[in-house]
């Protein structure tokens, strides 16, 4: 076990480990040595911050702000296919495996200054120019080490394509064209070209690590549009479609020219586009077979005498899977000095082809000539051949093994031949040499050792026979040369003697590897005032075989503190153990972390493994994770119910109480269609929120329509970790009621010189308690006001009645009744003004409210009463008359 100290070295040593650092584009002679790499799932970008160069940060902020940073690297990883680093360090004597299973996002910045303070001080001028969130993590020789997780996709979109002056219009156009139907790692990278120091045009470059796809022809069908973004003078339209192979050589294409350099193991193909046209992606197909020469060469004795005959022979052999081309060799190490003289055969050849396991062996006999005792050093024979492809010839050397001659003495004489099948292999399988030890001289040789094996003695004319096994380092490695090496002695000295060289060829096949996968996942849980973070780790042996001695580190942050789970904590760490984990099999471990220091943004470190793979040594990392539980927010309404058509105070708070800064923050309130929000101030968008900074934007909601539950909800969109987040507030609501009303009734019938009552109701319906109610209502002229039936709410003067009403609770209502009398039958018009009250200290005022009130006519005492005296008056005097005349005829 280790302890946590060294755990976290080793990590920092392994993470430097996963970045595919040696296929970075090479530099050409007009970059400076202020770089930046961005490495990841499609795309690899450098960038140097000289000359009128277009950068994140241009020379002038380095030179007046940083002048103790000499030198930067910035690469932002994320891969999510086949391995794309395999390294052996043996200095600490791990392997480390990267697969598509395992999945390590980060951006690491290495910073070469005086001070670690000055060098933090230029990380956060990286983290305000990215987004990243980076941490320190220690030194790395000589350079600061800082490290963040990362989101590429978020940092591609929403960052550095904007700012990158390519010809055809940014990332994204780029990337929403692929239509990738393969599984290979495709990177895209782009260079500048310097005329006159200035950048004339871009470069785009295409660095395909071929180990994933069917066959050895590649079809994608990408359209690039080459439509021009940076319109200046320093521009050309015209544009450099290339596609870089490293490894793998682009044997032909439908389009464009091919050049290959075996030397930097680089194949390019380049494309020249006319501007403003559409660059079809062509069809390639690359070499998977390639030829590879072995040398033997033998000797029937190595300690002669004068006037004794050897025999030397010569094989060459053919062991790869494509013709080797115009080999010819000499094998000349006896001419000069007369100490040999050629008695049969020939020591030269040349052959014009040699196919797939075809050979060709040579054998010559030499006579020592010399009674000189003498020893020497035959040094290995040289071939030169070529094989043909794309048009080129591209050449190889092979050389074969070495060997001491001993002349007219006596003493042991070691050579070795390395021999295998086939050269032809792929990334994860081990091949099977065999390393064939001989003495050819007269007394027997001590202490051989070869490969940390040791032979204790091998006498003359004898030999044995060591397998050893050898494998590719990475899965884009095209060739791996191996000479082996042996030491001996011969009882007074120590000698060493070399194999002939065999070459590795990679296929390119299906990998045979196999390795533990971690997946990290987090999620928050928050309780009361507590907050929780949820941790599922997932492991997984994906391959053949299974992997022993499992432990899994977890690396928690200062503030989080492990509760409960899968996980056992004692004085070496946080940790779990393994026996073993079967081929294709999983394990999941569950555990429960609290955040006890809630001030902070966190960014966790990545789960660690070590684990045992066919007795080597293996270790893996899972992602790293972020939990920016300091920054906080909220939104605030003053009040949750409001009258329709007026307002009610609002604002939202984006405060950042952690320790780490967040970026690019933005914010957004989004309200249902009933209210109306006006922004005070300005709305957020900042490129930075340090850490103890707060934005705070104040609003106003107003009621535009009758409705309950109005949602008003903050959305806010920020950068930490080199992650987008969009996160929502929580949702406040808004309930929008109808302004208080004057309502008039009449008692009754009013009718015209009769005395009536009016009633005059003001009503309450929101459940809202509302003050100081004030309003005035007009009678007409025509209309007295006999009694006032409500003293103490209402005044009256000139026919206007002044009302003030001090309290009116929630749905609730206040009634003026006034006794009225109109002396003329018509139709009246009531008209209030308008109604003034206050609500929760605001004065609010509703409408002005008309009511009609007809007054009818006294039919008994306009008719009815005068037709009946009318009718008495007309029946009295009928007797009246009759009266008369009964007395008249009395008297007469």
């Amino acid at each position: 076990m280790m302890g946590k100290p060294a755990a976290l070295a080793i990590i920092s040593f392994i993470i430097l480990s996963t970045l595919p650092i040696s296929y970075t584009i090479q530099s050409p002679e007009y970059y400076e040595n202020i770089t930046l790499y961005v490495v990841g799932k499609n795309v690899l970008v450098r960038y140097n911050f000289t000359g009128t160069e277009v950068g994140l940060i241009e020379p002038k902020i380095l030179e007046e702000k940083f002048s103790g940073v000499d030198y930067f690297k910035l690469y932002v990883s994320q891969f999510d296919s086949f391995p794309t680093e395999y390294a052996y360090f043996s200095s600490i004597g791990y392997n480390i495996l990267l697969c598509e299973y395992n999945i390590p996002s980060a951006a690491i910045l290495y910073v070469h200054s005086k001070t670690v303070q000055e060098a933090s001080s230029f990380s956060e001028e990286i983290e305000n120019r990215t987004g990243l969130s980076f941490t320190y993590y220690g030194k790395n020789g000589e350079m600061f080490m800082f490290i963040s997780p990362s989101s590429f996709v978020d940092v591609l979109e929403n960052f550095l394509w904007k700012i990158i002056p390519t010809t055809y219009g940014g990332f994204t156009k780029l990337l929403d064209k692929r239509d990738v139907t393969f599984s290979a790692i495709r990177e895209i990278g782009f260079i500048g070209k310097m005329v006159n120091g200035k950048v004339s045009q871009s470069i785009i470059v295409d660095i395909l690590k071929t180990n994933a796809f069917s066959g050895n022809s590649l079809r994608t069908g990408l359209d690039i549009f080459l439509s021009s973004r940076v319109n200046s003078s320093d521009y050309t339209n015209l544009g450099n479609f290339k596609i870089i192979s490293y490894g793998q050589i682009i044997e032909k294409s439908d389009a464009g020219y091919v050049k290959n350099d075996f030397v930097k193991k680089i194949s390019e193909l380049t494309i020249t586009v006319p501007g403003n046209d559409v660059l079809h992606f062509p069809n390639i197909t690359l070499a998977k077979a390639t030829p590879s020469i072995i040398v033997e060469r033998e000797f029937s004795k190595t300690a002669l005498k004068f006037g004794e005959e050897f025999e030397v022979q010569v094989r060459v052999r053919n062991i790869g899977a494509a013709d080797a081309e115009n080999i010819k060799f000499e094998d000349s190490w006896w001419i000069g000095g007369g100490a040999f003289t050629l008695t049969a055969g020939k020591y030269s050849d040349q052959v014009s082809k040699l196919g797939p396991g075809e050979n060709r062996t040579i054998v010559y006999r030499l006579k020592v000539q010399t009674r000189d005792t003498v020893s020497f050093y035959i040094r290995p024979l040289n071939i030169t051949y070529f094989w043909n492809v794309s048009g080129e010839r591209l050449a190889f050397n092979a050389v074969s093994n070495d060997a001491y001659m001993l002349l007219n003495q006596d003493g042991p004489s070691i050579y070795i031949i390395a021999t295998l099948s086939t050269s032809q292999t792929s990334f994860g399988f081990r091949k099977k040499v065999t390393l064939d030890i001989k003495n050819r001289g007269s007394l027997t040789a001590f202490n051989i050792t070869l490969y940390g094996e040791s032979i204790e003695f091998l006498p003359p004319q004898e030999s044995v026979q060591k397998v050893i096994e050898v494998d590719l380092e990475n899965m884009s490695q095209p060739f791996k040369e191996e000479m082996f090496r042996c030491q001996w002695s011969n009882g007074k000295e120590v000698k060493g003697s070399v194999s002939n060289n065999i070459v590795l060829a990679n296929s390119y096949d299906k990998m045979g590897i196999t390795v533990l996968s971690l997946q990290r996942n987090i999620g928050q849980i928050i309780s009361g005032d507590k907050i929780y973070l949820n941790m599922t780790l997932n492991l997984r042996s994906f391959g053949s075989k299974s992997v022993s001695n499992i432990t899994v580190w977890e690396n928690i942050p200062k503030g989080i503190k492990y509760v409960n789970g899968s996980l056992k904590q004692d004085e070496k760490g946080l940790y779990v153990f393994e026996e073993s984990i079967g081929a294709n099999s999983s394990k999941m471990y569950k555990y429960l972390f609290m955040v006890e220091d809630l001030s902070k943004n966190y960014v966790l470190g990545p789960a660690y493994a070590e684990y045992f793979l066919d007795g080597k040594k293996y270790s893996s990392l899972s992602t790293l994770n972020d939990a920016p539980i300091g920054l906080k927010i909220t939104l605030h309404l003053d009040e949750n119910n409001i009258f329709q058509n007026y307002s009610v105070n609002g604002y939202y708070s984006i405060n950042n109480l952690g320790d780490k800064n967040v970026y690019r923050v933005s914010a957004k309130i989004l309200y249902n269609p009933s209210i109306n929000i006006t922004m005070l101030s300005n709305p957020t968008n900042t490129s930075i929120l340090k850490s103890g900074f707060e934005e705070k934007v104040y609003f106003k909601v107003n009621g535009k329509n009758l409705g309950l539950n109005n949602s008003v909800n903050l959305n806010v969109r920020y950068f930490f970790g080199g992650r987008q987040y969009n996160v929502n507030s929580t949702t406040v609501y808004v309930n929008v009621y109808t302004l208080p009303e004057i309502v008039f009734n009449v008692f009754g019938e009013a009718v015209e010189g009769k005395p009536f009552e009016l009633k005059i109701t003001v009503k309450n319906t929101a459940p809202l308690e509302i003050e100081n109610i004030h309003f005035k209502i007009l009678i007409p002229p025509q209309i007295k006001i006999i009694e006032n039936l409500s003293p103490s709410t209402a005044k009256i003067s000139n026919n206007t009645i002044e009302a003030s009403i001090q309290k009116m609770g929630e749905s609730s209502e206040e009634t003026i009744i006034l006794r009225l009398i109109s002396g003329t039958a018509r139709e009246y018009t009531l008209s209030s003004s308008e109604l003034s009250f206050t609500y929760k200290g605001e004065s609010i005022t509703a409408p002005s409210q008309t009511a009609k009130v007809k007054v009818s006519d006294d039919i008994v005492s306009r008719y009815f009463i005068p037709l009946t005296v009318a009718i008495i008056l007309m029946v009295a005097g009928r007797i009246a008359l009759g009266l008369m005349k009964r007395g008249k005829n009395k008297i007469f």
